[in-house]
């Protein structure tokens, strides 16, 4: 993979390593595995050019401890949010695997009926007395930690309505929506790396304010430790059995 073509999406991992990340010495950066005596770089801690010079100007193989999303995407330094919040939900699984794959899939925002949506009455919801004003609604929004995610998009609108307020979580994961009619809605909230969340039937009364707090969750992670494959000849995650013929394999192939 040189410079022209180096894309960060298609790094792979050839040859998974049997020794665990947590069993080795270093930091969250780089560690040292005694047992192939190399260094193993963690992408997710490195940023994009950084990632970029260590696989085109390598020299040898290269050792690399690689977080990607179901949707094929890695996880980098230059990802919107922290990546040190995601890896404190997930450590605890890393040193008992070499593959972690966790969560189902996210959705994106929509007006259509889902039947995954979470009914409001299975939440909490306080409710106090806002005189002289339109009703307010407004809460935090958190991880399953406990964690606030800040910028979060949230949308509040009526069933089949094609209007709705927009908002986005502050620096303490805050939000509030102002000024809301009476009437039935839906609260939708979507962050990067986290599985949309979607609350139906919140109804709203004149005069009030309402405290929902968000909780979402991550969305599907593999994390694998192993030798970095320039030009991997079977992809070993599809059922398919098509191999990918290059230049370059048959140049190497024996006369």
């Amino acid at each position: 993979m040189n410079k022209q073509n180096f894309d960060i999406n298609k790094l792979r991992v050839a040859s998974p390593c049997s020794v665990g990340w947590e069993t080795m010495n270093g930091d969250e950066r780089v560690r040292h595995c005694n047992s192939c005596k190399l260094n193993i770089y963690n992408i997710a801690e490195m940023t994009n050019l950084e990632i970029e010079d260590l696989i085109t100007k390598r020299e040898n193989r290269v050792c690399i401890r690689l977080y990607k999303r179901a949707d094929g995407t890695v996880l980098t330094k230059d990802c919107p949010i922290g990546f040190r919040a995601y890896q404190k939900r997930v450590a605890h699984f890393a040193s008992a695997t070499l593959a972690v794959i966790l969560g189902l899939f996210s959705v994106s925002f929509g007006q259509k009926e889902d039947k995954k949506l979470i009914n409001a009455s299975k939440v909490k919801i306080i409710r106090t007395i806002n005189q002289n004003q339109k009703s307010v609604l407004s809460g935090v929004v958190t991880d399953s930690t406990g964690a606030v995610i800040p910028d979060v998009k949230l949308r509040l609108y009526k069933k089949d309505s094609k209007k709705f307020l927009e908002v986005n979580s502050d620096s303490e994961g805050n939000y509030i929506f102002n000024f809301i009619d009476d009437g039935s809605y839906i609260l939708e909230a979507q962050r990067h790396l986290f599985k949309n969340y979607k609350l139906k039937n919140i109804e709203v009364k004149s005069n009030e304010k309402l405290l929902i707090n968000v909780e979402l969750q991550a969305i599907p992670m593999s994390i694998t430790v192993g030798i970095y494959a320039e030009e991997p000849l079977i992809d070993t995650t599809s059922s398919s059995i098509t191999t990918k013929i290059t230049r370059k394999i048959l140049d190497n192939l024996p006369y």
